[in-house]
């Protein structure tokens, strides 16, 4: 089971570049207290193997692929929680645990910023 937190709203804006506030709302999201790579990383990806069939999303982590050159979905679905997506992400992954659906407006908004 994935310890992902569904309520909580980042803080965050791409406008101020605060990266303090992003490592914040990562911590958060994931339920963790210190920032370690490790940790984070393997929250993601325990995250991915319960999530990677989500059709919504995989038009992103496709799309994130052909932009990077990546070819491990893994590490394109890791792109999804960088400072410059994670706002759109977090909204859409909330959706999707809580619903297994992601509303149009809240993937448009992810994809306008990916695509």
């Amino acid at each position: 089971m994935i310890m992902y937190n569904t309520t909580y709203i980042c803080k965050y804006s791409l406008d101020d570049d605060d990266s303090e506030l992003y490592k914040t709302d990562l911590l958060n999201i994931f339920n963790f207290r210190e920032f370690k790579d490790e940790k984070i990383n393997l929250a993601i990806s325990n995250l991915y193997d319960d999530i990677k069939d989500c059709e919504y999303l995989n038009d992103c982590v496709l799309k994130l692929s052909q932009q990077f050159g990546y070819e491990d979905e893994l590490l394109n679905f890791m792109i999804l929680f960088s400072f410059d997506y994670l706002i759109y992400t977090h909204k859409c992954i909330c959706e999707y645990l809580q619903d297994k659906r992601i509303s149009e407006q809240n993937i448009n908004e992810l994809k306008q910023i990916i695509f």
